[in-house]
């Protein structure tokens, strides 16, 4: 983070749809724009960062979306999924650590890493023992992002944007809380 930069975090509420679905919108369109044809950005949007979709995300307990904020600007979120698993996890209680995208003009000033660190304290607390993510295989910024944080990869998952079927590498990360030492 830059000098002076006090993120804030806080965990999102039904009434926080409608910013989130502007945030998450822009910042899937930056992620993608320079990969991937407009349509098929616009439809996958349509299809699954609208008000109506992430309120619905946002209502679900199974569910828990972690917003950062920069004075009073959304500048970036997390979501985790609890008791989603992907076949090549094998855990007792995974979670799926399901999106963290922060806006263009935030990257690299350590968001992420708070979001993530975050989402793993929640799914501790939930007692989760696996987070488990997927990730388009051509994002070679995200994928060292997590294999930094000590995701492994673990196998594939089909995964459909637009019209294609895509196969993302699936990563995982034991997150079972070691005892405490007497």
């Amino acid at each position: 983070m830059t000098s002076g930069q006090t993120i804030q975090l806080r965990l999102a509420s039904p009434d926080d749809a409608e910013g989130l679905a502007n945030l998450a919108s822009v910042a899937f369109r930056a992620a993608y724009e320079s990969t991937t044809q407009p349509e098929i950005i616009d439809q996958h949007i349509r299809k699954n960062l609208t008000e109506p979709v992430i309120h619905s995300q946002l209502s679900n307990p199974d569910e828990v979306t972690i917003l950062a904020f920069n004075g009073n600007r959304m500048v970036g979120y997390g979501r985790v999924v609890f008791g989603s698993t992907c076949e090549c996890v094998q855990a007792e209680s995974p979670c799926e650590l399901n999106r963290i995208y922060t806006l263009p003009d935030s990257y690299g000033r350590g968001i992420g890493q708070l979001l993530l660190e975050k989402a793993i304290r929640i799914a501790r607390q939930k007692k989760c023992d696996v987070m488990w993510l997927k990730v388009w295989e051509g994002n070679e910024r995200a994928i060292r992002f997590y294999r930094k944080a000590g995701f492994e990869w673990c196998g594939f998952s089909d995964y459909q944007f637009g019209d294609t079927i895509e196969r993302d590498p699936v990563y995982r990360l034991s997150i079972v809380t070691p005892p405490a030492r007497p």
